[in-house]
């Protein structure tokens, strides 16, 4: 791939934008039995391109599921920018406790790809990563709790990337979301939460650096996988979905 010449000099010159400032925890109201929920992974995590988390995925996740359950949400944010599938360590899944009570969350939220994607990793090495990943969380929580894999965004429509790179890193970016999709038929307690309309205008989902989502990003993204959250939500506790597919 001529990518491989030229592209880890391009990312270096690419504007860094800090991680969104706040809580690393917090909460979205609601009634009713609380849905405990931890967020790991990379940049899109640690809030990118937002100013504050409380804007970012996290927690325009949690407002956006607490509005379709009607249930308190309260979340964990495990993050690192740059962070890979093999690289989210024993340091972040130590920390796969409830942030409002001693008990374990309900959920895993994982949010990964993007940093191996621009490393070129091969998708047959990005899925063994993934399945280490998930034998590690489920070795620390000693349970089956679902893992909730956020399907890799279409980075072939990243603005501020030039053409040819967006084409060549999108083809591999759909490569792995092939192999996620796969990977969650064949586990019952893995999910793929594809982002399917965000229903904003690209110029307005990026942050300055064409990369990142703004906070208006970060709200159109969480709003498209919230229903799916939800659904898995209400297919655990034993309800029938009232909301949209669970992304097997």
């Amino acid at each position: 791939m001529a990518a491989n010449r030229w592209l880890p000099r391009f990312l270096r010159q690419m504007p860094r934008l800090p991680d969104a400032a706040g809580d690393h925890l917090g909460e979205a109201p609601g009634d009713g039995p609380v849905i405990r929920m931890v967020i790991v992974g990379d940049s899109a995590v640690t809030g990118v391109g937002a100013d504050h988390l409380d804007g970012a995925l996290a927690g325009q996740l949690a407002t956006a599921v607490a509005g379709l359950t009607g249930r308190r949400v309260c979340w964990r944010v495990l993050g690192r920018t740059g962070a890979r599938a093999r690289t989210l360590d024993t340091y972040f899944l130590r920390h796969l406790s409830d942030p409002c009570t001693p008990e374990r969350p309900d959920l895993v939220i994982v949010s990964i790809g993007v940093n191996d994607v621009t490393r070129l990793l091969p998708p047959r090495l990005w899925e063994r990563d993934l399945l280490a990943l998930i034998d590690r969380i489920r070795h620390r929580l000693d349970r089956s709790v679902p893992i909730l894999f956020i399907q890799l965004p279409p980075v072939r429509q990243f603005i501020g990337l030039p053409v040819p790179l967006r084409r060549s890193l999108g083809l591999l970016a759909k490569r792995y979301n092939r192999r996620l999709r796969l990977l969650a038929r064949r586990d019952p307690d893995v999910y793929r939460l594809p982002a399917d309309d965000l229903l904003v205008p690209l110029a307005d989902f990026f942050a300055s650096d064409g990369f990142h989502p703004s906070q208006i990003g970060y709200r159109a993204w969480a709003r498209s996988i919230a229903s799916q959250i939800a659904t898995v939500v209400d297919l655990r506790a034993g309800r029938s979905p009232a909301t949209a597919r669970s992304g097997r």
